[in-house]
């Protein structure tokens, strides 16, 4: 049972930190068990229980639900109810996560710290304050015009309102976006200069741990506009690979970038196919993207390494401490020796070049198979003893 269970005290401790509260919805979401194109189905009304598209097993979502309860106590921290309502303008449905009014309930709560929770006195006017909720609201819910109306009450009811430019100019902003779809090949550049450096932080300061589902809307528009954009490498984030990253959608983005004909010519791309791989929990595709990398470019591959909090940093700690003086470019091999299962990737592996490497492949297949493997022990031994002897201590 320990296995299935995905969420810790300390994961839970660390986003409520990062985000202000925590909601396992949102944690689903960042961490990609699901998929935000099946999170906005959902919130369309497209997808009747949104559980049914975790990328769990029913079990481990039931382990998930409890643990994530009992951990939020231990932390301290209190629950609140949240309504999710449909986004399609002219529905005003309230949404449910899940056929189990358990699971429901547990998924959409959200938890936050004690001194966080509104105080609502009975004997104030907090009509201010519940004016506010109503713009932040309707600007994650992507309902513009009815931002407008709530900032507009908001401004009749506190003029002193320290906010309120900012909450006029991501209205403007989502306005904007609802009335030209169509963004001309000429102005891409400025529009997404404007988003990325100006709307995101704007959206991030205001609208803090709700202006993901605004900025994803943001970011879906460019995405759909740069659809036949070309990717430059003097300007790389200038890539609908890159727009779709930041929604975030990464079943989007793999696809994208797998069907792109410049995958394998430009560094910038590959790296980024390996985030999404590692990203999505395609952990044997992320592997083997690594390794061509190291192909592509051994030293800037192993900068990057070093700074991965991956799969592939343990593996190059490893590998030092197994193979001390070992050359560099024999890292890609030991990763494959060590992880011998990675040759049934058959697509992927198909993408390496170097004759080191392709020979540790043909000899990995050659055991798999139950065959035998003289010749490619040979050959083996020819472009590297040291990879024989480690090759025949793992096996």
């Amino acid at each position: 049972m320990t296995s299935l269970n995905i969420i810790s005290i300390n994961i839970i401790d660390h986003f409520t930190s990062q985000q202000g509260n925590f909601c396992l919805i949102d944690w689903l979401l960042a961490e990609n068990y699901l998929a935000y194109s099946d999170y906005e189905n959902w919130r369309y009304a497209n997808v009747k229980y949104v559980d049914e598209k975790i990328q769990l097993e029913k079990k481990s979502i039931e382990i998930m639900v409890t643990e994530t309860q009992n951990h939020c106590r231990s932390l301290g921290l209190v629950s609140e109810p949240q309504i999710y309502h449909c986004w399609n303008t002219n529905s005003n449905q309230t949404l449910k996560a899940s056929a189990s009014s358990m699971i429901n309930q547990q998924l959409m709560q959200r938890w936050i710290r004690p001194q966080d929770v509104p105080q609502l006195d009975l004997f104030m006017d907090n009509s201010a304050q519940m004016a506010e909720y109503d713009v932040i609201n309707a600007l994650a819910d992507r309902q513009f015009e009815s931002a407008q109306q709530a900032l507009t009450k908001l401004q009749q009811v506190d003029q002193n309102c320290k906010q309120l430019g900012a909450y006029q100019d991501l209205v403007n902003y989502g306005l904007h976006m609802t009335t030209n779809h169509l963004i001309e090949q000429q102005s891409l550049i400025a529009e997404f200069a404007g988003l990325k450096n100006e709307v995101v932080p704007l959206a991030r300061d205001t609208l803090a741990s709700q202006a993901r589902d605004y900025l994803s809307f943001a970011w879906q528009r460019l995405a759909k506009n740069m659809q036949n954009l070309a990717f430059d490498p003097l300007n790389p984030e200038l890539h609908q690979s890159f727009a779709l990253m930041q929604i975030p959608d990464m079943d989007a983005t793999i696809a994208c970038l797998e069907k792109n004909a410049q995958l394998f010519d430009e560094y910038c791309l590959l790296k980024r196919l390996v985030d999404c791989y590692w990203l999505a929990h395609q952990q044997e595709k992320c592997l083997l993207g690594w390794c061509k990398l190291l192909e592509m470019d051994i030293s800037e591959t192993l900068t990057s390494i070093q700074h991965d909090d991956g799969e592939i940093y343990q593996l190059w700690q490893d590998y030092w401490e197994e193979c001390e003086n070992w050359p560099d470019d024999l890292f890609a091999a030991y990763v494959l020796i060590k992880k011998p299962m990675l040759v049934h990737f058959s697509d992927e592996i198909n993408l390496l070049t170097d004759q080191v490497n392709l020979t540790v492949v043909e000899l990995l297949k050659v055991k798999i198979n139950g065959d035998d493997e003289i010749s490619q022990r040979k050959a083996l031994q020819q472009l590297s003893p040291q990879l024989l002897g480690l090759y025949l201590k793992n096996t």
